[in-house]
């Protein structure tokens, strides 16, 4: 017989110990001398070597991997675990680095990376950009700090990838993500209030965010008649207004009616409906409308004032026509009725001997007359009216007009 075998035990762990070498050694022969005495057996644990037939070999080569996280913005620090997934008898290190997903750095998150080797009791100083796992550990902890900022934000993300430097692993890198959930009540919105002339041509509102929004903001908006008329007054008007993320303010415009009518102060509403990713402080934005030669106009625009003006007519009849018609007017038209008191007052003319002071008013031009001995007469919504005195060489005068509902 010429050979022989000697059978060793191995032993199979989880840890990974790369090759190994133990040695068979051959000692004390008889009736031989010895040539090669030294047997070398070689363990190995990272997929390779031989195996019995039917056996999977062993691979105890550590994959890295890191895990994911998810904190609240005033939470001070996503932690990150960087894992091997089995022990090594050879120090691991790798390469730590952040990347920006829908967080960015530094506005939510900063890269100033520490490092735990001791499940969190101590940290590194800021700004490590590796860890080492020791000899058999599997775990380290990275935190990176968090920025708790007052802007109302979206969910957002950010990652950390770890790379393997020195040690064996299984995978070259590995890349866990942070979620960083918002603290940050939602922005209110407000719309103010619009005085302008007639004759602006527009109305332009100021629609505002409470503070900045890291989210798109939107707000529908319509209108509604106050004291004003859409069609007649302002131009009905509806939409949607979006803010971009850092954006505060947006302004809604309305169409105003410049007439002749004297309408005086009319208002209209701009409402706010329907919001998303803010609330509503203040939905009414009132709108008034003025055509008194007051209110807001762009540079350049003369204020419109349809303000009438009241004036009386002169006349001059022969003695023997019967009665002096004025006409009283109003140079432009009122959605109000206007009302003025009349009085005759001696010229060279004198009453009762040239003319009378019972007078008659017409609204109707002459067509019917009131009883003699009226005091006053009213400029109904719409043209002017007109009346007359008995007889002529008269000299009516008329007090202010008395505009009323």
């Amino acid at each position: 017989m010429t050979t022989q075998t000697i059978t060793v035990p191995i032993t199979n762990d989880n840890v990974f110990e790369g090759a190994e070498t133990f040695n068979v050694n051959l000692v004390t022969p008889t009736n031989a001398t010895i040539a090669d005495n030294l047997g070398v057996g070689t363990i190995r644990d990272d997929g390779t070597g031989f195996v019995p037939p039917g056996v999977t070999p062993d691979n105890d080569t550590p994959t890295l991997s890191v895990s994911s996280t998810t904190v609240q913005e005033s939470a001070g620090f996503a932690v990150f675990t960087v894992s091997l997934s089995n022990p090594s008898t050879a120090a691991t290190t790798v390469s730590l680095a952040t990347a920006n997903g829908t967080a960015t750095s530094p506005a939510d998150y900063g890269t100033a990376l520490q490092v735990s080797t001791d499940n969190g009791a101590t940290w590194s100083a800021a700004g490590a950009a590796s860890a080492t796992f020791a000899p058999g550990a599997t775990s380290v902890l990275v935190r990176a700090p968090i920025v708790d900022d007052a802007i109302n934000e979206p969910t957002e993300t950010f990652t950390l990838t770890a790379t393997r430097t020195a040690g064996s692993t299984t995978n070259p890198s590995a890349t866990g993500t942070g979620t960083i959930t918002d603290n940050d009540a939602l922005p209110s919105l407000s719309i103010n209030d619009v005085t302008v002339n007639e004759a602006a041509g527009t109305a332009t509102f100021t629609v505002s965010l409470s503070g900045v929004s890291g989210q798109a903001v939107t707000v529908g908006y319509n209108t509604s008649n106050g004291t004003a008329t859409a069609g007649a007054d302002y131009t009905s008007t509806s939409g949607t207004l979006s803010f971009a993320p850092g954006v505060t303010t947006q302004t809604i415009t309305v169409p105003i009616t410049n007439d002749n009518v004297f309408e005086g102060a009319e208002t209209f509403n701009v409402n706010l409906v329907t919001p998303t990713n803010a609330t509503i402080a203040d939905n009414l934005g009132v709108g008034t409308i003025r055509d008194d030669g007051t209110g807001f106009v762009p540079p350049g625009v003369t204020p419109d004032n349809d303000t009438p003006t009241l004036s009386v007519s002169s006349t001059t009849v022969q003695e023997s026509a019967g009665f002096a018609v004025f006409t009283v007017s109003l140079s432009n038209p009122s959605t109000a009725a206007t009302t003025v008191s009349l009085a005759t007052a001696n010229g060279t003319a004198t009453s009762p001997a040239d003319y009378g002071t019972a007078l008659q008013v017409s609204t109707d031009n002459g067509a019917t007359w009131s009883a003699a001995g009226a005091a006053s007469a009213t400029f109904a919504r719409g043209p002017p009216a007109c009346w007359c005195a008995p007889r002529s060489s008269m000299t009516p005068s008329t007090s202010r007009p008395r505009p009323s509902r």
